[in-house]
């Protein structure tokens, strides 16, 4: 197995507007994994926003190749969703060509984590200005059953101040709307819903795949280290291999 100490995490994040994600994975992670941040600078969160965004991403991916890590993480969904999954695979693709180093975005990590856990028929929501049909279009390219991945009733700006009982009981609507999902997703990492996955999962049933925990999850498969943790859902306790 491959030491903690050994690895190098480069990460591409979509706003400098403070959520605590960033901290909170840093939190999750092992010691010795370090990790090397650029800023992309979204403020409104708006479509448009979403679509003139990827030179910078690209230049963000070349900031942090020059730095050598391990493997590079852009952060995000909306910006590469837009492109579909076919076209965020080769948007992925042509940087790992240009850069030789492992990249992953969100929906990529999102994707891996729900069939690690054996899901396939999937609902959920979000606060993204895309969140509906074209995310739900993303999920179902890469082979999901969607029921619905719906738009939450709360603005981009006051998303990241709702209370745990309000994430749960807004969850908890929308998953019973759409019954039989095998997992609830969270798109995100904006909102404060990594405190609630293990509350969610004993009401509901199901894996709950929360942005947060499935980035710390993968980050340390993808560093060969298997470090259960409690209190962040089954996907962080159990750590399967994905």
């Amino acid at each position: 197995m491959i030491e903690a100490a050994q690895r190098f995490v480069g990460m591409v994040k979509p706003t400098t507007q403070a959520s605590g994600s960033h901290d909170a994975l840093l939190a999750m992670l092992p010691p010795g994994i370090r990790s090397e941040t650029f800023y992309c600078g979204i403020k409104d969160g708006t479509v448009e926003e979403f679509e003139t965004v990827m030179p910078e991403y690209d230049r963000g991916v070349a900031a942090i190749a020059a730095l050598k890590p391990d493997m590079i993480h852009p952060e995000g969904t909306p910006p590469f969703m837009l492109h579909g999954h076919a076209g965020e695979l080769r948007i992925v693709r042509g940087w790992e060509d240009r850069h030789g180093i492992p990249v992953f975005t969100s929906g990529m990590n999102q994707i891996r984590a729900m069939r690690a856990v054996g899901a396939k028929r999937i609902a959920g929501a979000g606060y993204d200005s895309i969140t509906g049909p074209i995310v739900e279009a993303y999920f179902r390219e890469a082979g999901f059953d969607v029921l619905a991945i719906e738009k939450a009733p709360v603005t981009w700006e006051e998303v990241g101040h709702l209370s745990d009982d309000a994430m749960i009981d807004l969850m908890l609507s929308t998953f019973r709307r759409h019954p039989g999902a095998e997992a609830m997703y969270l798109q995100g990492s904006k909102w404060p819903s990594l405190n609630i996955i293990g509350r969610l999962e004993a009401i509901i049933g199901v894996p709950v795949i929360q942005a947060v925990a499935a980035r710390a999850w993968e980050i340390q498969i993808r560093c060969g280290i298997v470090r259960r943790q409690r209190g962040y859902g089954m996907l962080l306790e159990t750590m399967p291999p994905g």
